[in-house]
C-alpha cells in the first residue's frame, strides 16, 4: 500500500463585513454596498452615510492604518477630540484614493460638501439629449431612460416620495410640458444629477 504525504493545509477566515445599513451583509442586491468600480463621488458619499456604530469595524477591515493608529483615532473619538464625520471622511478619502487617486478623493470631498452639506448643484453635470414627444414628458420614463431608476414603477415611487427635483423644485406631477431647446437640471435622490437638453 502506497504511503501518501499530505501537504499541510491553511485556512484563512475573515469576519463578515456588514453593508452600509450596518445590519445585513454587504450586497449589491440589498443596495447597501460600495462598488470598487463606482465613481469617486459615489464611493465617498456612500462611506459618509455609514452608521457611527460600524466605523470601527470598517477601519479594522478596510484601512491600511496600523492597529495602534486606529486605537488612537477611536480614543480621540470617545473623548470628543475628533468628530465622527471627520473620522468617516478620513476613511472615505483613504478608500477613494486606493481605487482612484488622492486628487480625486479631494475632489469627491469637495463635491460632497457642496452638494450635501450646502445643498448646492454640482459644478459639472452629465448632459443627456432627450426627445420632447407630444410637448410633454412622462417623468417616470425619463428617470428610467437616464438610468436614475430601475423601472417606471420605481420612478413613480420616487415621484410620490418627493425625491425628484427639476431646476431645484420638487416635482409632484407625472407629466410636465416641454419644448425643444428646453434645459432641465434634474436631481433624483441625494446623489444623482443630470442636465436634460430637449430636442
Amino acid at each position: 500500500m502506497q504511503d501518501y504525504q499530505l501537504e499541510p493545509q491553511v485556512c484563512i477566515t475573515m469576519p463578515l463585513l456588514e453593508g452600509l445599513d450596518g445590519v445585513q451583509k454587504m450586497s449589491k442586491s440589498l443596495n447597501n454596498y460600495v462598488g470598487v468600480d463606482e465613481s469617486p463621488e459615489q464611493m465617498y458619499g456612500k462611506l459618509l452615510s455609514l452608521p457611527d456604530s460600524m466605523m470601527r469595524k470598517y477601519f479594522d477591515l478596510l484601512s491600511e492604518l496600523e492597529t495602534p493608529q486606529i486605537e488612537t483615532l477611536f480614543q480621540e473619538l470617545q473623548t470628543g477630540k475628533i468628530h465622527p464625520k471627520k473620522l468617516k471622511s478620513q476613511l472615505a478619502r483613504e478608500i477613494v484614493t486606493r481605487f482612484h487617486d488622492a486628487q480625486k478623493a479631494n475632489d469627491a470631498e469637495a463635491h460632497f460638501e457642496k452638494v450635501f452639506a450646502r445643498k448646492e448643484v454640482p459644478d459639472t453635470l452629465p448632459e443627456v439629449r432627450y426627445t420632447c414627444e407630444e410637448a410633454q414628458v412622462w417623468i417616470p420614463k425619463l428617470v428610467l431612460d437616464i438610468q436614475f431608476a430601475g423601472s417606471t414603477s420605481e420612478g413613480k415611487r420616487l415621484l410620490a416620495q418627493g425625491a425628484i427635483r427639476i431646476n431645484e423644485k420638487v416635482v409632484s406631477s407625472e407629466r410636465l410640458p416641454c419644448t425643444p431647446g428646453d434645459q432641465w437640471v434634474i436631481q433624483v435622490g441625494k446623489r444623482k444629477f443630470a442636465k436634460i437638453i430637449f430636442g
